[in-house]
């Protein structure tokens, strides 16, 4: 009976967390693409979420957690830092550090900050004087676009089963100024008059957001359900269009799958799987492993639908049993891209004590 039960408790959380939707592909003209602000928010941090697909809903004891779904960092006991850099396309840089301290009696605190290295880019304006310059446009200098935000993170574990986290945090976008053409109108009517170009126009926003998450553990084995809503928060507004947040749900289940077999005490294999409801795009299907041997050496793979860029990825991390007084480790992780725009690597160091 007890056998059974098991079983059934594997076979209801698989239903739980791969709804119909996952398997149904919008038709091209209902995706909702385009329709996000500060979408540096939705790119995976950390060498090891990518490397599992970036299915971590479920990864816990990990201060990088933080950046997937909070509740993941509530049972680090002491302090954990991890540094991380993504080379992503077109040369450009994320950089983010995650740290956190936690005990027994008072819960996990944690700090977050990302943010993109765009480089300079060149500014071109319209221009009239098409004998001149007959592409419709002139070079202007250059500028540069500065993304980052930074969170303040809490979590803990209500039950041995059962953990909860949020965290809040502020977003701030400068797109750098361009001239913007909008549309005006009149004071009387309200009706449409016509179209200003407003020069130099700055693009800055910053807002607050929240993000949400939980873990369960059933019971059985090590396997969990976990939950996350990220980037939840008001609209932001450029000029005269207001665009929210790219609002992301997930619901994962996780288990190392040799516990199915049998004990062994060195080998460790989680496999994982999430489905992901994004509010910019197609829902998307999410795969994950991670084998560890003796919490040494890691291998993991993960696979992404409906993705355009870092579909599959792939990696390994390394961690040392001491590292003088911290305890290190060191991650690597690889996303395929266009060979138009090159691969993505992503490199991670984490201490912990």
């Amino acid at each position: 009976m007890k056998h059974r039960t098991h079983i059934a408790i594997v076979f209801v959380s698989l239903i739980l967390v791969i709804p119909a939707r996952a398997q149904y592909q919008e038709p091209e003209e209902f995706k909702r693409l385009g329709q996000s602000s500060m979408t540096f928010l939705d790119i995976d941090v950390g060498a090891r979420i990518v490397g599992m697909g970036g299915a971590y809903t479920c990864m816990d004891h990990d201060v990088t957690a933080m950046f997937g779904n909070p509740a993941g960092i509530a049972g680090i006991d002491g302090g954990a830092l991890c540094l991380n850099n993504t080379r992503w396309i077109a040369d450009i840089n994320q950089y983010a550090l995650a740290a956190a301290f936690g005990t027994p009696s008072l819960g996990t605190f944690g700090l977050s900050f990302m943010m993109f290295d765009n480089g300079r880019i060149e500014r071109t304006i319209p221009t009239k004087d098409l004998e001149n310059h007959p592409e419709g446009f002139l070079v202007d200098g250059s500028y540069t676009v500065n993304q980052w935000v930074v969170g303040l993170a809490y979590a803990r574990q209500i039950t041995n089963k059962f953990s909860v986290g949020g965290q809040i945090k502020y977003c701030y976008e400068d797109l750098g100024p361009t001239d913007i053409v909008q549309p005006t109108f009149d004071d009387t009517t309200g009706f449409f008059s016509g179209y200003e170009t407003v020069e130099g126009a700055d693009n800055i926003q910053g807002v607050f957001a929240l993000d949400f998450g939980t873990i369960y553990y059933f019971g059985f084995k090590d396997l969990r359900i976990g939950m996350s809503l990220r980037n939840f928060s008001e609209a932001v507004t450029y000029s005269f269009e207001s665009f929210n947040l790219p609002i992301t749900y997930r619901i994962a289940l996780a288990m190392n799958v040799l516990s199915l077999i049998s004990d062994m005490e060195n080998h460790n294999l989680q496999f994982t799987l999430a489905t992901v409801s994004p509010y910019d795009g197609a829902e998307r299907l999410q795969v994950g492993g991670e084998y560890t041997f003796a919490d040494l050496i890691s291998f993991r793979a993960g696979y992404k639908s409906n993705m355009d860029i870092g579909a599959l990825s792939a990696g390994f991390g390394l961690s040392p049993k001491a590292f003088g007084t911290l305890n290190l480790r060191l991650d690597y992780a690889y996303s395929e891209a266009d060979q138009s725009i090159g691969d993505i690597h992503r490199f991670s160091v984490g201490f912990s004590f």
